[in-house]
This record gives structure tokens, C-alpha cells and sequence, in this order.
């Protein structure tokens, strides 16, 4: 009887403990430790499932199933916070466009390097974040002649923001919200069909405080609601330094109308154990009237991070056609 107790309080105590830990996970209080354990629901979510392979066993079922329906919670939640499509959809006539976007500041390859590989991938339109004066006179020597259309926003600080084009821009736009210190870069695009593309450029610095936690929250409420009222497709690319799943992401994306172009989440990329701790942070988000045809993560030959891209086509449907 005593024993039976034990084993008991044991199995209560183990999925109370599990359960809170999902709820911070989903659901993080306004505290930093919660947030940045946050950031780590996809590890959350694996150790869950080997927890559960483990209890199976050693036959003990009842541990089992509650570290496997834990594990399928966080999968739900995390499939919720990304693209939610199960199969890409159909390459079909109408106009496409191919983004890429890389922050220069992490990039292990040279300039050269980086230009054939833009180059060699076909892409038509590259954001970049972190544009200082020596990385922009570099840029421009490697994809002047092939990007002749581009916009950009070179500061000596790590808000340096650039989009380069193989077709022509119509429009250039800078958005300061939130006190102007960081700025956002938006171009109007044609291609195709008349339909102008709206692509907005974003850097944000890692938040390390509840304050920046905070700030981040009303910036983004308010680019999102400028995006909301923005005609015709759209793609909002950068390094936001948030994980899909964070709750400033889900508002931001809720109050845009935005998409995530990413339909899984790993990780990190393959440069060893070390990396596996690694969060995606850089996105590439659309609205409802594109469809996202394909999306990968750019990896050089060594696993090096170079940055993601994106293919995206209008919607056939009428409600995506513009005038």
C-alpha cells in the first residue's frame, strides 16, 4: 500500500513538473529566464519523446504515456506557430518571384564566394542585414552587374538593411516606428502581370531583457498593423532574432496576416554538436496572396550558415488577383 503510494505521488510529481515546463514553453510569463527557456520547445519537445521511448522500455506505461502526450502537445503548438501546409502547393503559371535573404555579420564566406553563390542560385531578390559602408562597396562589386536595382540603408551601427533585385523597383520607402531608432526598408517590385510586390527588410538585435522583450512586442504590433494595410502581395524578411513560436512572433504574424514560409523546424545546421542549441531566428514571412511553392535553409560545403530562401507565386484564386 505504501508502495503504491509512492509510485503515485512519483507520477503526479512527474507530470506536474513536465506540464508546467510545457505551459512555460507555450505560454512563457514576462520573466527573461522563461523566455529563453522558451526558445528551447523544440529540444523540450525531443527530450519529451525520449523520455517516453525510455519508460516503454523499461515497461513503464503510465510515465510513457504522459511523456508522449506532452511530446504531441508541443508538436501541435510548434506545427501551429509555422506553415501549416502539409504539401507544398502547385507550381501553376501564375507570376513567381524567388527571395533570399542572408545577415552579412554572420557569414563565414568572402565576398566573392557569397556573389557566385547568389548568382549561381537564380534568385531574384536578396535582402541583406547589417550593411556598414565597407560590406556595401563589397556587395556592389560582387552583384552590381547582375542586380542592377537595389535600395538600401548603410549605417556604421548593426542597422544596415539593403535588398538587391534583378527587376526594376518602382518604389522605395523607409519605415521608422517606435522612436525611429532602427529602421525598416521597403520596396515596392514589379514582376509580373502588373502586380507590385511589397518587400520589407528588418533587423532585430538578440533581446536580452524584459524591456527589449517589450519593445519588440510594440514594434512589431505596429509594423504588423502597416503591413495589414499594405495592397497586393507581400514578403517581410530579416533576422527578427525570435523563434517562430515565441509570442511575439505568433502576434506579429496574427496582427499582419503574415505567413511563415518554414514548415519544419530543426535546430540548427549541420556544424557539429554545438549547433544543435541553435533556434532559427532569420525569416521569410508572406500574406495570403502568395503561396509559398519552396523554402530551404543555405548552407555552404563545410555546413556553414549562409542564410534561407524562398520561391512564392500568386495565388490563382480570385481573391488573390489585383488590379
Amino acid at each position: 500500500m505504501e508502495l503504491r503510494l509512492r509510485e503515485n505521488i512519483g507520477f503526479y510529481a512527474y507530470i506536474i513538473i513536465l506540464g508546467l515546463i510545457a505551459l512555460v514553453c507555450m505560454f512563457p510569463p514576462d520573466w527573461i529566464w522563461a523566455r529563453r527557456l522558451s526558445n528551447f520547445t523544440v529540444h523540450i519537445m525531443i527530450a519529451y519523446l525520449v523520455l517516453g521511448l525510455f519508460f516503454l522500455l523499461v515497461d513503464n506505461r503510465r510515465l510513457m504515456f504522459a511523456s508522449m502526450a506532452y511530446c504531441g502537445l508541443l508538436s501541435l503548438f510548434l506545427k501551429a506557430s509555422v506553415n501549416q501546409d502539409i504539401r507544398l502547393p502547385v507550381t501553376s503559371g501564375a507570376p513567381r518571384v524567388s527571395v533570399m535573404h542572408v545577415n552579412l555579420s554572420t557569414l563565414k564566406m568572402d565576398y566573392q564566394r557569397l556573389g557566385d553563390h547568389i548568382e549561381n542560385s537564380g534568385v531574384d531578390v536578396v535582402s541583406f542585414n547589417e550593411i556598414t559602408p565597407d560590406s556595401d562597396f563589397l556587395l556592389e562589386r560582387e552583384l552590381g552587374q547582375h542586380f542592377p536595382h537595389s535600395a538600401k540603408i548603410v549605417r556604421i551601427d548593426r542597422y544596415g538593411l539593403a535588398i538587391y533585385s534583378r527587376v526594376a523597383i518602382a518604389n522605395i520607402d523607409t519605415i521608422h516606428i517606435y522612436g525611429g531608432e532602427r529602421p525598416h526598408l521597403e520596396v515596392g517590385i514589379n514582376f509580373g502581370l502588373g502586380n507590385e510586390l511589397h518587400v520589407i527588410d528588418s533587423y532585430f538585435l538578440p533581446p536580452l531583457t524584459r524591456r527589449a522583450y517589450g519593445n519588440y512586442r510594440v514594434e512589431l504590433t505596429q509594423l504588423g498593423q502597416r503591413i495589414r494595410n499594405m495592397t497586393g502581395p507581400v514578403i517581410a524578411c530579416g533576422d527578427y532574432n525570435l523563434s517562430d513560436w515565441s509570442s511575439e512572433m505568433r502576434e506579429y504574424k496574427e496582427l499582419s496576416g503574415l505567413i511563415s514560409s518554414r514548415r519544419d523546424i530543426s535546430p540548427g545546421p549541420n556544424t557539429g554538436v554545438k549547433s544543435l542549441l541553435n533556434v532559427p531566428n532569420d525569416h521569410i514571412l508572406f500574406n495570403d496572396q502568395l503561396e509559398c511553392i519552396e523554402f530551404r535553409t543555405l548552407n555552404d560545403s563545410t555546413g556553414q550558415h549562409i542564410g534561407i530562401m524562398g520561391i512564392y507565386q500568386l495565388k490563382n484564386d480570385k481573391s488573390a488577383t489585383l488590379k
